[in-house]
């Protein structure tokens, strides 16, 4: 049976348009890694995918390579492993951490990592973070084009809808000065995009962490210390 979170979803989305089983090896693994509440989203429902592509859970483990990658040598990775549960249509990803939640966003198209927080999570209250994942907010989950204009209903007229794997990207790229407009949208990978537009910046751009740069903060050693004193606590 569909929890409230879930149920609101659906009756802001519609139904899911694919749904793909969740192999059983994977909720084993997690068992003790993820929360229940997802578990038993995976059990239940499977990996959704919404309205063609605008959002949909995925399979961390095929994810984790690029996760990986983006977080490396970035304030972060003082968190521990970072996991992508849900995407959108332009490959953003939500990303769950054991520490912080699900404050993190990936947003590869951009290059940038953001966070609405950096405050630790106890472990009993990471299933609302779980919740906050699904919570239906569509405008979030679309883009704006170059003249603030939403992108999802005119990629998905001119370019269909999307399979589990694939994303709406940018040719040429926004971090190489392409502009947002729906002409430059086409059907990749989704994957393989994200790893590629990796390699085509130096770092990514961290809001929070050029913020503390230009005060003389050391946000690495403050998540440092935090963590230290979580953990101390018995957090």
């Amino acid at each position: 049976m569909r929890d409230d979170d879930y149920l609101f979803l659906v009756e802001r989305l519609g139904e899911p348009t694919l749904t793909r089983v969740v192999p059983t090896a994977l909720i084993r693994n997690s068992c003790g890694v993820l929360p229940e509440l997802l578990l038993t989203y995976w059990k239940t429902e499977g990996f959704n995918q919404f309205k063609h592509g605008l959002y949909s859970s995925v399979n961390p483990e095929e994810w984790q390579g690029v996760v990986d990658e983006w977080l490396a040598g970035t304030v972060f990775e003082q968190f521990g492993r970072f996991y992508a549960l849900t995407r959108t249509a332009f490959g953003e990803l939500r990303l769950f951490n054991q520490q912080i939640g699900s404050a993190v966003t990936l947003n590869p198209l951009c290059g940038e990592i953001s966070s609405r927080s950096m405050r630790l999570v106890q472990p009993d209250r990471l299933h609302i973070e779980i919740g906050l994942l699904f919570s239906p907010k569509p405008d979030h989950w679309d883009m704006l084009d170059h003249e603030d204009k939403y992108l999802f209903d005119r990629a998905l007229k001119k370019l269909g809808p999307l399979a589990m794997d694939e994303m709406y990207g940018f040719e040429p790229s926004l971090l190489l000065g392409g502009p947002a407009k729906l002409e430059n949208l086409v059907k990749v990978d989704a994957y393989t995009h994200c790893a590629l537009l990796r390699r085509l910046i130096d770092k990514p751009w961290v809001p929070f962490t050029d913020i503390g740069e230009a005060l003389g903060v050391d946000t690495a050693e403050l998540a440092r210390q935090a963590i230290e004193e979580h953990r101390a606590k018995g957090g």
